[in-house]
């Protein structure tokens, strides 16, 4: 019969009969030799997957074909869904089925995968509704539904199924699919109360959110515990509770939640006193990396770095770092290291050592090492004085909204360029979040550069500059102060912003207090005091 079916059998026959005889299927009995000729057969057809099989269930062992061992552990296991697959089981359809829809598969696994969860879906298995209704929406070889694919979520959802209730919200059946969460929460379904708490954080109501986080963490929801946890620890939607932070983290976190694992070691290394504990702060980082979360041995290495719960080591600082670059992006990483030879903590300071890696993470548009890299360039440290390149590097960071970076490119554009424009936008979009920005943006708004002129903005952005300890808006905020431009004209508060300015050592604001003093401008003549100032 083989010899035959060598001949007249397809492949994707042939390999059928190869399960057929590997797990006692459709009536035949468990036969290696016959599954292995089977799988051969069909490997030799050009199935890629019978000859993926042929590698991972068989192997010869003194010239007699036995089961491949690494498989031979998870037999049982497989046999039973594959036979219980075959009588209509649903769950077992569902667990077989849903692994076979990549978009990568076979067509003929494909459609072996989607019978077996139609089959399921047929029974009403929630899972296997949804799993065919993400079929059906994108139309992934097979006729595109979205009609009957959204029939499917919401049939799965009222079944409790919690992806199909989040594909309500995303169909724009979001009244449905809060009703089905809160007829859930009455239940306490874990699930059902994180994700209501989503919805009320998206509707800004944080305190309502906190509530649900609470109880779905009480019920043991991993995800409730960290979003409870980032709600303490920031305190920028509840008040602000260090310790119930700590404590939710430690319970996501010995629940093997790894970003909750980093967070834990974070406020244990630079959290209140009464909480920290560096020693412990290195286990958890290290347990998070150990764990597959690749970025966390950062963590680890910076302990190592800094001395941080464990002996200072460069060298095992460095160890680690090299172990964080197994990741899509490296380029923090990549940072770091260039950080780890250029700052001097943890060993001498080595810029042939930094700069090679500043550059690899700036090759990944990086916008913190390509502003750090700019800066090498702009000043010839550890690199060529090279103006042009320091104008690329700044405008690449600044790309990625980098406010430093944005604040260098504007003084290029204001300064080397001559173009106020460029210069003002790199200002106004930087401001917020560099004070040197706010200064030279209230500037713009002063004489006009690249802006209508406007008084009243132009002392709002020297005052803000100012405020934050900006010399030079000290001594201009003075200067609005005194001739009454975008404020009322207030001699006091003019020689207040002066002395400000005087105290840092800005020798305009100087003889401007000066001038005050000796025209008895806002205060009595006093030549002295004038002369002092002068």
């Amino acid at each position: 019969m083989i010899f035959f079916d060598k001949f007249f059998k397809s492949a994707y026959e042939a390999v059928e009969l190869g399960n057929d005889y590997l797990f006692g299927l459709n009536g035949k009995d468990v036969n290696l030799e016959l599954a292995y000729k089977y799988f051969e057969i069909s490997a030799a057809k050009g199935f890629k997957p019978a000859a993926d099989a042929l590698n991972f269930y068989f192997t010869v062992e003194n010239g007699e074909l036995i089961m491949n061992p690494e498989f031979e552990e998870v037999y049982p296991m497989i046999k039973g869904l594959r036979q219980d697959a075959q009588n209509g089981v649903a769950e077992a359809c569902y667990i077989l089925g849903v692994q076979k829809l990549s978009p990568e598969t076979d067509d003929f696994i494909f459609n072996q995968g989607l019978n077996w969860i139609k089959t399921a879906a047929d029974k009403g298995y929630p899972p296997a509704m949804y799993a065919l209704a993400k079929v059906l929406f994108s139309g992934n070889r097979v006729p595109k539904d979205e009609i009957r694919g959204k029939a499917l979520v919401l049939e799965s959802a009222k079944k409790g199924h919690i992806p199909a209730v989040a594909a309500l919200f995303n169909i724009g059946e979001q009244e449905i699919a809060t009703n089905i969460l809160s007829k859930m929460a009455e239940e306490n379904n874990p699930e059902a109360l994180e994700m209501l708490a989503e919805v009320e954080n998206d509707k800004k109501n944080f305190q309502k959110a906190a509530n649900l986080f609470e109880r779905a963490a009480e019920l043991g929801n991993v995800g409730a515990m960290f979003n409870l946890a980032l709600y303490y620890e920031h305190g920028d939607r509840i008040p602000k509770d260090i310790h119930k932070a700590l404590k939710w983290y430690k319970a996501a976190a010995e629940k093997g939640d790894a970003t909750s694992m980093v967070n834990l070691g974070s406020l244990l290394e630079d959290g209140p006193e009464d909480i920290q504990n560096h020693k412990e702060a290195f286990q958890w980082f290290l347990k998070a990396a150990e764990s597959g979360y690749t970025v966390a041995w950062n963590e680890v290495a910076h302990c190592y770095k800094y001395g941080i719960g464990v002996e200072r080591s460069a060298d095992k600082a460095y160890e680690n770092y090299l172990k964080a670059t197994d990741t899509e992006d490296p380029s923090m990483t990549y940072f770091n290291l260039y950080l780890l030879y250029a700052d001097g903590k943890a060993c001498e300071q080595n810029l042939e050592k930094a700069v090679p890696w500043l550059i690899r993470a700036a090759e990944m548009k990086s916008s913190v090492a390509n502003y750090h890299l700019g800066l090498l360039y702009k000043n010839g440290v550890g690199v060529e004085q090279d103006g042009m390149e320091a104008f690329r590097r700044f405008k690449i960071s600044a790309e990625g909204g980098h406010p430093h970076a944005l604040y260098e490119l504007g003084i290029i554009y204001k300064y080397v360029f001559n173009d106020p424009h460029s210069a003002f936008e790199c200002f106004y979009r930087s401001a917020s979040e560099n004070i040197e920005s706010m200064y030279e943006l209230g500037t713009c708004y002063y004489y006009g550069k690249g802006c209508e002129k406007d008084d009243n903005k132009a002392f709002q952005c020297y005052r803000k500059a100012a405020e934050a300890g900006n010399c030079e808006a000290q001594y201009e905020v003075g200067v609005c102060y005194r001739q009454g431009e975008g404020c009322e004209q207030n001699f006091l508060k003019a020689i207040e912003w002066y002395e400000k300015a005087i105290a840092k050592g800005n020798t305009k604001a100087m003889v401007n207090c000066g001038i005050l003093y000796d025209n008895g401008l806002g205060v009595e003549t006093d030549p002295k005091k004038a002369s002092y100032y002068y």
